[in-house]
């Protein structure tokens, strides 16, 4: 009976524990240390992101072309008619999201937004979210830009060569309404400076240059304190006789005066937009 028994142990007890074992092992060896599973875990995600070999990668929501402060809406529109605006000089980009066009003309009109700030305003209609905004201004194509000023009428850009920075640039500019008078003899300074008395209010303002054109800038001063201020100029290389009647040698030289007759104020800072409304709102 030890001899069958034996037997039996040999024949069936060290196959099975055989067996086991090897399926241990076995096991151990397919599955992977669990920071190994981290890890691939972890550049799967990046894969599955990545959108794979050929795969899409994860929606994420499409930048805006533009920044929230150069969007209009349909109730804002309703300010920048042309009984609203005065004086104002618009540029609008009417845009859909998916024209290359608009994309390209977006980036422009930022650039130009930043430089032009506080003398011309740009903005954006996004015709996606303003439908029947865009068909009441009869957009029938993209990208179209409009041009609104104090000057009767609407100007329209569509083509491509007058969607240019400087095209664009030059038209609003030019679109600038200007209320400076032009002071070309000694004696019209006298002149100036009754007008200034009978207009009364924040007092006046003289530039003196060594340009010859009205710039922007000063344009743009001159309408937005109309009836407040009296702006004129004084442009040395042709009316040197003023700037010496003035005591003027250097330009430019932008003057302050609060009444004809009083101590002259001298701006003092540097020729922005944003510098030289302060020195005069603070004065009007």
């Amino acid at each position: 009976y030890s001899f069958l028994f034996s037997h039996i142990i040999i024949s069936y007890f060290y196959p099975v524990l055989f067996l086991t074992f090897f399926l241990f092992f076995f096991l151990m060896i397919r599955r992977p240390p669990r920071s190994t599973l981290s890890s691939s875990s972890a550049a799967s995600d990046v894969y599955k992101r990545q959108g794979g070999f050929g795969g899409s990668a994860s929606t994420a929501p499409p930048a805006p072309l533009y920044p929230k402060h150069m969007l209009l809406s349909a109730q804002k529109m309703h300010g920048i008619t042309r009984q609203a605006r005065g004086d104002d000089v618009w540029l609008l980009h009417f845009f859909t999201k998916s024209s290359h066009g608009c994309k390209l003309l977006a980036q422009k009109l930022t650039k130009m937004d930043s430089k032009l700030r506080g003398i011309v305003r740009i903005a954006a209609v996004d015709c996606d979210a303003n439908q029947q905004l865009c068909e009441r201004q009869k957009v029938a194509q993209f990208p179209l830009v409009k041009l609104l000023s104090p000057a009767p009428g609407v100007q329209e850009f569509t083509a491509g060569e007058d969607l240019t920075t400087a095209q664009l640039t030059s038209a609003v500019l030019a679109a600038l309404p200007s209320h400076v008078l032009d002071l070309r003899q000694p004696a019209h300074s006298d002149e100036f400076f009754d007008m200034c008395k009978e207009q009364g209010g924040g007092g006046c303002v003289l530039l003196f240059t060594d340009k010859y054109e009205i710039t922007p800038l000063y344009k743009r001063l001159s309408s937005q304190f109309k009836g407040k201020m009296l702006f004129g100029i004084v442009r040395a290389a042709h009316n040197s006789q003023v700037s010496k009647k003035f005591g003027v040698d250097s330009f430019p030289s932008l003057q302050y005066y609060a009444r004809p007759g009083a101590t002259v104020v001298r701006y003092p800072g540097a020729i922005t937009h944003e510098s030289i409304h302060r020195f005069l709102k603070q004065r009007a």
